[in-house]
């Protein structure tokens, strides 16, 4: 019975909310020297660190489309991507394109 159950409950997942199951596109990873710390200048100088982020220009109209940018959690930011299909649904609608970086602590 539980089966029948939850076989009926991912049908009617399918039903209500289809673009729950959208394939997640394809990303580029890329980094940038980032300042360390943007305050305190006397204790960490001009250190730098390499932030890494997500990028997908797929459907991305420049010049025109906007730019859906996500900033990060404190965790992976592949995790974060994978999670955020309702960004990668609306990408193509608005000629977007997506951009995720990741939190530094």
């Amino acid at each position: 019975m539980a089966v029948v159950s939850g076989v009926i409950s991912a049908l009617l997942l399918c039903v209500l909310c289809p673009s729950s199951f959208a394939v997640i596109p394809q990303y580029t990873e890329k980094y940038f020297e980032q300042i360390l710390d943007h305050f305190n200048f006397k204790a960490y100088g001009n250190q730098t660190y390499r932030q890494r982020y997500l990028i997908q220009d797929k459907w991305w109209e420049k010049g025109k489309g906007p730019i859906f940018f996500y900033t990060g959690n404190e965790g992976d930011i592949t995790d974060f991507w994978a999670a955020s299909g309702f960004v990668h649904e609306l990408a193509p609608q608005f000629g977007a394109l997506i951009l995720f970086a990741e939190h530094a602590s």
